[in-house]
């Protein structure tokens, strides 16, 4: 198994390094229709299986490594515990409970509430890959081949790359009959020559529905979540956004190949509203986060680079932006020269022009209808 994942590891870098991949030994290249019938399968098997067992996160981040672990219980009616692990006492180790819609936590000592469920949400996050598998399968290359054995289960490997460079690259271990998948590695390129990387995979498995009893006990004692007063707005689309939204907004000119806006997303605080632009080729995503009053921004802007992102922060004609991705910050510096204000208040100045002019004949009409009374009251 060591052995296959040192050959795993090559062949990701190879397809990482090379801009046209030469392609995997034995490897069988999917079809872009076979490519996304097979997205859907993972990502449905992965999400929706009763499972348990530990899983496992590794990073290499800019500032250093990080590892992670999470013992984690899933049952198929929308219920789980995730613990987060290691812990010197067991009974004290911070957990996360998924009931339905509703997330209940216990925190240890040293973990704060919102320290807690940052982190979960991280790693909840970091499952769902595949943001748009149409997008993925149009923008990439797949090949597959007969994996080892892993946990017992007969596996079978992909290897995700894309034909520009810079772009993330993904190698994957998915279980042959059931696609659940056991292991996910990713690379992110970085010109500063440390390897960025993260490795997520399951120490051990079990794919039968865990006992209840597990559920309710580890519910003693927890507290509620509770959810945002203000929750964000969604649009999918600019058109939808454009006949909700009036204020004045950025949009860059320029985007990377393949990438494509995937949603909008509005938070209105008091009197300023945040705007979330995410734009993605299917597996890499860039985030564009805009606000007019900037305070928001100033507090992120301090923070400093970490995880797996680049970060370009700036301010253009009274709005403050943030700029997020996986791809390099000469990535993001190329769209930042590219972002131009759409001014909402000057969305139509044909209409605005027709309706100054309508008032100046209609206040005409009214001022020779008085001139004409005043004048018949002298005869």
């Amino acid at each position: 198994m060591k052995k296959y994942w040192i050959k795993f590891s090559i062949r990701l870098l190879v397809s990482f390094v090379v801009t046209a991949p030469n392609g995997m030994i034995g490897a069988e290249k999917l079809t872009e229709s076979d490519a996304r019938i097979l997205l859907q399968k993972l990502q449905m098997a992965t999400e929706n299986s009763a499972v348990s067992g530990i899983y496992n996160v590794q990073e290499q981040l800019r500032d250093g490594e990080k590892n992670t672990g999470w013992q984690i219980y899933v049952w198929p009616d929308n219920r789980a515990v995730y613990k987060f692990i290691p812990a010197a006492d067991d009974s004290a180790a911070p957990l996360i409970i998924r009931d339905g819609d509703d997330l209940f936590f216990k925190s240890s000592d040293g973990d704060s509430r919102r320290g807690l469920k940052r982190r979960f949400h991280h790693w909840y996050h970091n499952q769902r890959l595949f943001i748009d598998p149409e997008l993925l399968a149009q923008n990439y290359t797949f090949e597959t081949e007969v994996g080892p054995e892993y946990l017992g289960r007969a596996t079978q490997s992909l290897i995700i790359s894309s034909a520009y460079e810079g772009r993330m690259a993904v190698a994957m271990l998915f279980d042959r009959e059931i696609k659940f998948i056991y292991r996910t590695d990713i690379n992110i390129p970085s010109k500063s020559g440390k390897q960025l990387s993260r490795s997520q995979f399951w120490q051990n498995v079990d794919h039968s529905i865990p006992d209840s009893t597990i559920f309710f006990e580890a519910k003693k004692g927890t507290k509620i979540f509770k959810k945002r007063k203000q929750v964000p707005t969604h649009f999918s689309n600019l058109t939808e956004f454009l006949a909700e939204h009036d204020g004045n907004f950025l949009l860059p000119k320029h985007l990377p190949t393949g990438f494509k806006l995937h949603m909008i997303r509005r938070l209105d605080r008091n009197d300023n509203k945040i705007l979330h632009f995410l734009y993605t080729d299917g597996l890499s995503t860039i985030s564009m986060f805009q606000e007019s009053h900037g305070k928001e921004s100033q507090r992120s802007g301090k923070r400093k680079p970490k995880a797996l992102l680049s970060f370009v922060n700036g301010e253009f004609e009274g709005l403050r932006f943030r700029l997020m991705s996986e791809l390099s910050r000469a990535e993001l510096l190329k769209i930042e020269k590219s972002l131009f204000v759409v001014k909402r208040q000057d969305k139509n100045p044909f209409l605005l022009s027709m309706a100054g002019i309508a008032l100046i004949i209609m206040l005409n009409i009214i001022f020779w209808i008085w001139y004409a009374k005043r004048n018949s009251l002298h005869f």
